[in-house]
């Protein structure tokens, strides 16, 4: 079996520093309530883009020097479309990834989420699917590392003869699949396209300065 490691240099965390950002002042901020307002959104309702560089970027073309940016901005922009553009900047990153594995012929077929998010926000897992194109399936397990590891201890350990029996009989079989919304597939390509020339713009300034 062959392991190809990518991942962004921030995801959840954009999202906490912006709850930060808007509590400045002591007054708390609700994320699960600023989601519901950005998922209520259509995705073409405002021009609002974000690139997901605030911690550089890691995959892919690594560059720790990038900086993270918010274009489109107006007086008329509210705190539900900035954070949605920053939702789409975090799953615009990882398509990214996606896509430059698939430039070199891997082969993606459905992608499995796992950690908070995933068991959190339907809204940002359903975004997942409508831009990668691709079925998401998370998993229900709050400990899903700590249960490969146990999984790869009881092969070695030789209680099963390999991992796919392992996989069998250990794995959790609960969770949710997010299927594609081929309905916004070509929305959501026009903001990735957007996402990606002015992310190409920005960092030709950030190098050139």
């Amino acid at each position: 079996m062959i392991g190809l490691e990518a991942g962004q240099a921030a995801f959840g965390d954009i999202y906490d520093w912006f709850r930060r950002f808007l509590s400045y002042g002591g007054t708390a901020v609700s994320l699960a309530n600023l989601e519901k307002e950005a998922a209520a959104l259509p995705p073409d309702a405002c021009r609002v883009t974000a690139l997901d560089w605030h911690n550089g970027r890691r995959s892919p073309d690594s560059d720790p020097l990038l900086t993270g940016a918010v274009f489109n901005l107006t007086l008329g922009t509210s705190p539900a479309m900035f954070y949605r553009a920053l939702i789409e900047s975090t799953v615009f990153g990882a398509k990214r990834i996606i896509e430059r594995l698939q430039q070199y012929q891997v082969p993606i077929e459905r992608i499995a989420a796992i950690g908070g998010i995933s068991q959190k926000s339907p809204f940002i897992m359903q975004l997942c699917a409508d831009v990668f194109q691709i079925p998401v399936r998370v998993i229900h397990c709050d400990q899903v590392c700590a249960m490969g590891g146990a999984i790869a201890a009881a092969t070695a350990a030789g209680l099963f003869p390999d991992l796919a029996h392992a996989i069998q009989a250990m794995a959790p079989r609960n969770g949710i699949t997010y299927y594609p919304n081929r309905q916004l597939t070509e929305q959501y390509i026009q903001r990735y396209q957007e996402y990606l020339r002015l992310g190409g713009i920005w960092e030709e300034t950030l190098h050139s300065s």
